[in-house]
């Protein structure tokens, strides 16, 4: 009996070893189990020059060269550094898993649509030399965007966690974003969204910026500027704000729900021509309080709505309809323009006294009209989120957004915000 245990002991080790050692075998001699996958259309990619699509995709340990490809689809989930190096003409791409991929161009290339999920991180050289329809970003991925010289974007959104950093890398970084569309995006639902020293060109007729469940939005040393097409910009969060070394000129809406810090910047604030905005008369606003510092100008008013406070700049004495605030010294404008305004330049004897912010103001008539213009507004800036396409490892659609359909899609909105639920 002894014997026997002792035997079948030995053969329970033996076959255990055995499957252990066959798990290393396969590993050895099968590696591409274990490893990631880059992908062109149906075609994976091995180390070396692989001829693809009309071109050729040279993988070189985790550097891949690509010249005069044609693909719909390309798929990543392994670490990449990318150089397209021209002529290439990609329908979709997704970066995807927990991969590191950065993508350099050169020569003229057209990746139309781009999009990281999961845990990836993105990171895009923008340049002049490559066009992009729309990027995407979802789940809990990152998505910066480095800009060198003019891009051309149709739009930037992000869905679940993602966080998104625009930077310009040098002097005069401009992003054209939304040309000919009736609306386009530079924004995230819940992560962060921050655009530095880089100029931003509004030109679609209606451009959504910002955080909307709550994340922090940071503008710094950059311009945000309406094209001759755009009618209405709204940039908002409901999370924190900073406006710091920037100017922007646009007609719509600047709000946050928690404190907003404007920070020796140049804010030019109109009313949107786009369609009437008689019921939030207000252009800078926030729900916790405005912080103003290194200004010539500016008064932060505030009132009680439905037992809430809410905060607004004023600037002209017309309870902020229209907003013209002016840094304390020159913002650090990415592409200042040649003829600067007087006030701009003022000495620091002409700083306007600011009020502190007052409580249950009895002259803000119309803050609870305001208060429903916000939320008007922020329905259809959040209609964009629950329309935003889904991202796939093995395809990737985008469906238009249709400003028209905002009103309906607020709704829908408002419901899905108060009950905190996405989806």
């Amino acid at each position: 009996m002894r014997a026997t245990t002792n035997n079948g002991r030995f053969s329970v080790r033996r076959a255990v070893a055995l499957v252990l050692a066959t798990v290393v075998a396969c590993n050895l001699f099968f590696p591409s189990f274990a490893q990631a996958m880059v992908r062109v259309d149906d075609v994976e990619l091995n180390q070396g020059v692989n001829e693809v699509g009309g071109g050729t995709a040279t993988l070189t340990d985790s550097n891949l060269e690509m010249e005069g490809v044609t693909a719909a689809e390309f798929y990543t989930d392994e670490d990449l550094t990318i150089d397209y190096a021209g002529g290439n003409a990609i329908d979709e791409t997704t970066v995807a898993g927990d991969a590191e991929v950065e993508m350099n161009f050169s020569g003229e290339n057209d990746v139309t649509n781009v999009a990281v999920t999961d845990d990836a991180s993105l990171t895009i050289n923008a340049n002049e030399h490559n066009t992009f329809d729309e990027v995407l970003a979802t789940d809990n991925s990152n998505l910066n965007l480095n800009v060198d010289g003019t891009a051309k974007i149709g739009s930037v959104d992000a869905s679940g966690a993602a966080n998104v950093a625009v930077r310009g890398a040098q002097q005069g970084a401009t992003i054209d974003l939304g040309a000919g569309r009736d609306i386009s995006f530079l924004d995230t639902e819940s992560g962060n969204l921050s655009v530095e020293n880089v100029r931003v060109n509004l030109n679609a007729k209606e451009a959504i910026l910002g955080s909307a469940l709550g994340g922090m939005v940071t503008i710094d040393s950059s311009s945000l500027v309406a094209g001759e097409d755009n009618g209405f910009v709204f940039l908002g969060t409901c999370g924190t704000m900073l406006i710091k070394d920037s100017s922007m000129e646009f007609g719509g809406m600047v709000y946050s729900t928690g404190q907003m810090t404007i920070d020796n910047s140049n804010m030019r604030i109109t009313k949107p021509t786009a369609f009437g905005t008689d019921s939030w008369p207000h252009r800078v606003s926030s729900r916790t309080g405005i912080d103003l510092r290194n200004e010539l100008n500016g008064i932060v008013m505030s009132g009680m709505q439905e037992g809430k406070p809410i905060f607004f700049l004023d600037t002209n004495e017309n309870f902020g309809r229209v907003v013209e605030l002016w840094a304390g010294a020159r913002p650090a404008d990415p592409t200042p323009a040649a003829d600067e305004t007087p006030a701009q330049s003022a000495p620091i004897a002409h700083v306007a006294s600011k009020a502190l912010p007052r409580t249950a103001d009895p002259s803000v008539a119309l803050l609870p009209l305001l208060a429903a213009g916000v939320l008007l507004v922020i329905g259809a800036f959040l209609a964009g989120r629950l329309e935003l396409a889904p991202v796939r490892a093995n395809g990737w659609v985008a469906h238009a957004h249709d400003s028209r359909r905002a009103p309906r899609r607020a709704q829908r909105v408002f419901d899905a915000l108060g009950s905190r639920r996405r989806r």
